[in-house]
């Protein structure tokens, strides 16, 4: 179900409050993990809740109380419910979704992000590329992509490569030029967290490079050989020889 895949899709979310709270001193390190642990209970009966098929309108008020005592990953759901993304496709939630705010959807995956959850960083910097709900800034965006694949998402790290592809001209990579080694690298960590496109678009670029090398080397040889390039015979005026040639020398 969505909130179940969701929830772990963000995985890496959990337990960020009470891990930065563990270079505190003991009491104010207790107190931060007792309101971490309820913003979490808060945030698994809102998912529960969502499984149930209770509508939004019930829902999101359970996400957005878990968010106020700084749990990432429902303020992460909080963005999805505010860009209309928090309802099944197949209409199983019944009720009336929450009006779409963008500029809303993406103040939460900012603040999300903030808070170390991964799709949050990868949903702002879609945003901020788009300028949805945001001013559209290129630099910015791919910085969240870095930050959300740094992070350990597949999608992000498969965004990197595409934009660092040299194959793939139509995406730009800010401030750089294509690199196909920064290309295969982002690739190969998306494949290895499981993103199948990554994993053809590695096969496409490693071809190309093993053909070009391949050629490249063979040039190299070839020129280092001082291989002659082979001409076909010159008649007496300096054209090639041919039938004709042969013919007038017989009657003469």
């Amino acid at each position: 179900m969505l909130a179940r895949t969701a929830s772990r899709a963000a995985s890496a979310c959990r337990g960020r409050a009470a891990l930065a709270a563990s270079a505190y001193r003991s009491r104010a390190a207790l107190a931060v993990r007792s309101f971490s642990d309820a913003a979490a209970k808060q945030h698994e009966r809102a998912l529960e809740a969502l499984d149930a098929g209770a509508p939004p309108e019930a829902v999101v008020p359970l996400f957005e109380a878990a968010a106020a005592e700084g749990h990432a990953e429902a303020t992460f759901f909080v963005g999805l419910a505010k860009a209309g993304l928090l309802e099944p496709d197949d209409g199983t939630v019944g009720g009336s979704p929450p009006e779409v705010d963008l500029e809303g959807a993406a103040a939460a995956y900012a603040k999300a992000a903030e808070l170390g959850c991964a799709p949050a960083a990868f949903n702002y910097a879609h945003a901020l590329r788009r300028g949805d709900g945001v001013p559209p800034d290129e630099k910015r965006a791919y910085d969240y992509y870095q930050q959300a694949s740094d992070l350990g998402d597949a999608r992000a790290a498969f965004q990197l490569g595409l934009a660092a592809d040299p194959l793939h001209s139509d995406v730009k990579r800010p401030g750089g030029a294509k690199d196909g080694d920064a290309a295969v690298a982002h690739y190969r960590q998306a494949m290895d967290a499981g993103h199948f496109k990554a994993a053809v678009n590695l096969g496409f670029l490693q071809c190309i490079n093993q053909i070009v090398a391949a050629l490249w080397l063979c040039a190299h040889r070839y020129i280092a050989l001082g291989t002659p390039v082979a001409r076909p015979p010159q008649n007496a005026r300096g054209g090639p020889k041919g039938n004709s040639d042969r013919v007038l020398g017989a009657r003469g």
